[in-house]
Parts: C-alpha cells; structure tokens; sequence
C-alpha cells in the first residue's frame, strides 16, 4: 500500500515549483525588457539571459539556481554599463556637432559682416577715386583694396572650411554609432557569445577581485580551413554545444573565429578535469546548413588551460592567452 505525502510537504513543493515559476518568468520579461530599452545593444544579452530558463528547466537545484543569479547579475551589470555609454553618448554627441554649427555660424555671420564694410569702403574709395586726375594714385588704391579683400576671402574660407571638416567628421561619427554600435558590442553575431572585447571586460574583473578562477581554451582546428559560409553555422553549432555543457555562473566567449575562451570558476584540478569532459563533449560531428543544403562537419578541438596568479595582471594574462592560442 502506497504511503501519500504528507500536506505539508505538497505545500513546500508547490511553492518551491511557483517560486522558479516566477523567477523564470521574471527573467523572460527582463531580458525582453533589454530590447525594448535599446534595441541596438539589447538582443544579444535577451538571447543570453534565456539561456537561463532552458538550463533551469532541467536542472532546477539549489547551486545551479545561485549560479544563474549570479550569471543574471553579471549580464546586467554589463549591459548597464555598456548601454549607459551608448546612451548617454548620443545627447553629448548632439550637443557637441550642435556647439560647431553654432560656431560655424557665428564665424560666417561675422566674416559677411566684415566683407559687408569692406565691399562699402570700396566703394566710396572708388567712388573718390573717380574724381583724381593721377592714374598712378588710382591704381595703388584699387590695388590696396584687392589685395586687402583677396587676403580676407582667403582667411574666411580656411577658418570655415577647418570648421566645417570638424563637424562633418563628428557627424559621420556620430551616425556610424547610431546606426551600428559595433564599437560598443560585446557580443559575436554569429553565436551570441561573448566577443574578445566582452571577455575582456570580464576578465578584468576576475583579476581586479579575490576570486579564484581558471582560464579553459578551446582551439577549434577544423574551422581555421573553412569557407566563410560554413565557419560562422559551424562556430554557432559547436557554441551551442560548448554553453550545453558549462554552469549558468561560468562565462563564455568567442575569442577569434576558432577558438573560445570559458572563465571557469574552481580550482584547476576540477577545472582540468571539466575541461577534458567539456572538449570530448565538442569533439563532434555537426550538421549546419550551407546554402540551400545540409552539410556534415566534424570538429576537432584542442585545449588549454590557464591558472591566473593572484598577482597577475590583464596584461600579462592577455598576452599569455594569445601566446597560447
């Protein structure tokens, strides 16, 4: 005879279940929120932070939920920053290009002002100068007057054209920014990963805190000899299968277009170990689409691994990744 479960543990289970419910949905409208705030710098970091809800859906304990806060709370944090600097760059952009139009407004309204009284001098000189009777005397002061105007054109139209180039390269600036923040991304297209300047950025943290942490490169050899067409679907299969296999808190990143870094939080005998399982794991044979067909791929992946001292920089650090990769 089956025993039931006591109320009270049904209660417990039904709450925990409405608590993640909740959480998961909490970050689905987060991560929607992103875009709606900047559309530009947000989709990445939605496809990122729904990463959360597929990996919680199977693997719901209590570690992999402290891991996900602390992952949710790292993307955030960049996202802040990142958009921040986008967003607030816009306004004092504008105002900056707005500063030199009005300047280069001032100066040509000025400089007519002045060609306005130079053209009225002439004029009464000449009208003067009709009355002599010496040519010699006629000629130095038309000569005066000509080369008193051609040296203020040329003036004007340097002090203006120097200005105008100023604003013209700050627009162009300006709407580059706009219309593709690529500069302030973060983010591969291609795999929704981390891009080498993201990483940066994380790894610096890492270094400027107290946290221990390993460095796991993996170098996919196969995509080095791959066609463009096939090395971006290629590099997005083995990233899916690359994020399957971390933790929520670990961070990872497309480094270059065949090598992925992961900051991967432990010491480095279990990170050792996870980095064996994690490259036997990508070592696969991939189907992507090329065109309008189905290819099959295989990847090969070898693999590092760094400890960072606790007294290295992120100079140092860098410079020993590329070395190594």
């Amino acid at each position: 005879m089956s025993r039931s479960r006591p109320a009270a543990d049904v209660e417990d289970a039904t709450t925990s279940q409405a608590a993640l419910s909740c959480y998961l949905s909490t970050v689905v409208t987060v991560a929607e929120c992103l875009v709606t705030i900047c559309p530009e710098l947000g989709t990445p970091y939605r496809e990122r932070l729904l990463r959360v809800p597929r990996r919680l859906g199977f693997d719901a304990t209590a570690q992999a939920l402290d891991e996900s806060r602390a992952a949710l709370r790292t993307d955030l944090n960049e996202f802040a920053d990142i958009a921040g600097e986008y967003l607030h760059e816009i306004p004092s952009k504008a105002l900056e290009i707005a500063s030199l139009v009005l300047q280069a407004s001032e100066i040509l309204r000025a400089r007519a002002e002045t060609f306005h009284q130079m053209i009225e001098t002439l004029a009464e000189q000449m009208e003067t100068a009709a009355e002599l009777d010496d040519p010699q005397q006629f000629r130095k002061m038309i000569g005066q007057q000509a080369g008193g105007l051609r040296a203020s054109s040329a003036h004007t139209r340097d002090e203006v054209s120097a200005l105008l180039h100023t604003v013209s390269r700050q627009a162009r600036e300006f709407q580059r920014k706009l219309e593709n923040p690529e500069s302030l991304m973060t983010t591969d297209d291609a795999t929704g990963l981390l891009n080498r300047r993201g990483m940066q950025r994380q790894l610096r943290t890492y270094c400027e805190s107290d946290k221990p942490f390993c460095v796991l490169l993996f170098k996919i050899d196969t995509l080095a000899g791959m066609a463009p067409e096939e090395m971006e679907p290629m590099a997005k299969k083995v990233a899916a299968r690359l994020v399957d296999q971390i933790r929520p808190a670990d961070i990872a990143s497309r480094w270059a277009a065949n090598r992925f870094l992961v900051i991967f939080q432990c010491n480095p005998l279990d990170a050792e170990s996870r980095l064996r399982q994690i490259a036997s794991g990508m070592s696969d044979s991939y189907l992507i689409r090329v065109g309008d067909q189905d290819v099959r791929r295989a990847a090969q992946v070898s693999v590092a691994i760094l400890e960072p001292g606790p007294s290295r920089s992120l100079e140092e650090l860098m410079e020993e990744i590329d070395r190594v990769c």
